[in-house]
């Protein structure tokens, strides 16, 4: 989901649960460089633990505005 935006950046997030586990993942993208950054979390409610952590850095292609 789309959390906030403006002309620089675009932020996002979500979470899904299916019983005891919890994945998330949270990053921005920025509009001028075409740079992405974000963290993935598998967190264990039953264990109340981290289970795994990624995080990526991706150079994405900007590209024109159609209008």
């Amino acid at each position: 989901m789309i959390k906030d935006a403006n002309d620089a950046t675009v932020a996002f997030g979500g979470n899904h649960q299916s019983r005891s586990l919890e994945s998330i993942i949270e990053g921005y993208i920025d509009r001028v460089t075409g740079d992405l950054e974000a963290i993935e979390v598998l967190f264990d409610h039953a264990a109340s633990k981290t289970q795994s952590m990624k995080s990526y850095k991706l150079q994405c292609k900007p590209t024109q505005r159609l209008l």
